[in-house]
């Protein structure tokens, strides 16, 4: 097939993944805006965008991760057109799918899931599972995403125990089982000493932590899924944006921190071997 763009004729050989339009009032009947996806034979993608308003372009694009870039704003944001764009390509495209999942998520999300994704041990499947189970619920069902959100802080603190070569004991609850995950990162704050200079700052953050912990239990108590609820919860989703940002701010520090730490040992590890 061949497409025109402006003055460049590309020839093209391959399926067409989607195409999405921004409509003026129906009365108007036109078209403001259109974004089009194809995949090549040869596995490249071509964006495509016009509408009225729009000088027609179309973009060669090399990598499904370089598609998500393409599509989003200055500020690093997709918005709806775009998602949606993704969304449908995703459905006969893999790879769109699998690189697009962080990106379709409200921001708090988002941030959560690439702390998670980037230095974590959670397998994949587990971690998109709890994601996806956020995102479709943050409005639609709040409680579901309060209960999700401390379901995948619970994964990071199991997670941190394992890497240490803990066992998890049956009997904590979910604030024990982080006290544990934070003791073993030395984020608790009698690892602080007196001495070191902001030493109550520092204690008072890490004590936010804990706080963090805690409220995303009793949150998810008062207003998130679980215990045999019989009775609508009085989420909204005000409540599971709170929830939601609160795991990112905790998984994004617990991981960097356990990246850190894991950096370290491999570093003293490696100088013990050179003496």
């Amino acid at each position: 097939m061949v497409e025109r763009f402006g003055e460049v004729d590309i020839e093209f050989y391959g399926v067409h993944l989607a195409v999405v339009e921004l409509w003026e009032p129906p009365d108007e009947q036109v078209v403001e805006e259109r974004l089009e996806l194809y995949k090549s034979n040869t596995g490249q993608y071509v964006l495509s965008h016009s509408g009225i308003g729009w000088c027609a372009s179309g973009t060669i694009i090399d990598s499904p991760e370089q598609v998500v870039i393409g599509l989003m704003d200055r500020d690093g944001f997709l918005h709806d057109l775009q998602k949606r764009l993704l969304r449908e390509a995703g459905k006969y495209d893999p790879a769109i799918k699998k690189v697009s999942i962080l990106n379709l998520s409200p921001d708090a999300v988002r941030r959560l899931a690439s702390a998670v994704a980037t230095v974590s041990g959670i397998s994949r499947p587990e971690l998109e599972e709890h994601l996806m189970r956020i995102e479709r619920s943050i409005d639609d069902d709040p409680s579901q995403a309060i209960g999700s959100a401390k379901e995948l802080v619970e994964s990071v603190g199991k997670n941190v125990i394992e890497q240490y070569g803990g066992k998890l004991d049956a009997s904590y609850d979910f604030p024990r089982m982080m006290k544990e995950a934070f003791r073993l990162l030395e984020l608790a704050p009698e690892n602080v000493s007196d001495a070191t200079k902001g030493a109550g700052a520092a204690k008072s953050v890490l004590a936010g932590l804990n706080q963090i912990v805690h409220g995303m239990a009793e949150l998810r108590n008062l207003y998130g899924t679980g215990h045999g609820r019989t009775q609508k919860s009085p989420a909204e989703g005000r409540h599971a944006r709170l929830a939601v940002g609160a795991a990112a701010t905790l998984c994004q520090f617990a991981l960097l921190t356990l990246e850190a730490r894991a950096s370290s040992r491999r570093e003293l590890e490696g100088f013990d071997r050179k003496k």
